[in-house]
């Protein structure tokens, strides 16, 4: 008799707060992918959605946050895991890639690696991806284009004083 009583207590204790987390309208998530986790505390900041975090990193919200909430952590998921990462090896050429989507007003990530610093962005569109591509690749060339120009007027006014050091001396040039 004591035994079942025992039970019959433990059972009510688990149904209490069964019912109490049901009554209080609340849901959780808890991920091992810790940036995914930061992400979401980040962002129910943002979006002013009231959250508990317990000791062991358990998130709890409201139920009718809940929609808000599985938006907010699959756009997080896709951030950190989809995108368009790249490095290029000259620092104006990242630095218009980031500038270019600032002003668009897309978020972007540095991720630092062993091989470098890398630019984590998020398209919205295939055609926004290509479109954003093109624009760092003219700029990339217009790049490359004033630093040959510049490489060759230095080289022929290089050029244009040796000719005229040696019409001067009247000695011949050498090869």
């Amino acid at each position: 008799m004591k035994r079942e009583v025992i039970a019959a207590t433990s059972l009510l204790m688990v149904l209490g707060f069964l019912l109490e987390c049901s009554y209080n309208g609340e849901v959780g998530f808890k991920s091992s992918n810790q940036k995914l986790m930061q992400e979401l505390r980040v962002a129910l900041k943002e979006a002013a959605i009231a959250y508990r975090e317990d000791e062991e990193g358990f998130i709890t919200y409201q139920k009718k946050d809940e929609a808000a909430v599985e938006r907010i952590i699959k756009r997080a998921d896709q951030e950190l895991s989809g995108g368009v990462a790249v490095k290029y090896e000259d620092t104006e050429t990242t630095q218009y890639l980031r500038d270019l989507l600032t002003s668009m007003g897309m978020k972007y990530r540095v991720e630092k690696r062993a091989d470098g610093e890398w630019t984590r962005w998020y398209p919205q569109s295939e055609a926004q991806g290509r479109e954003v591509h093109r624009k760092v690749v003219e700029h990339s060339f217009e790049l490359k284009k004033q630093k040959l120009s510049t490489k060759c007027k230095e080289a022929s006014l290089a050029s244009r004083k040796s000719a005229d050091k040696h019409v001067a001396e009247k000695t011949p040039p050498t090869c």
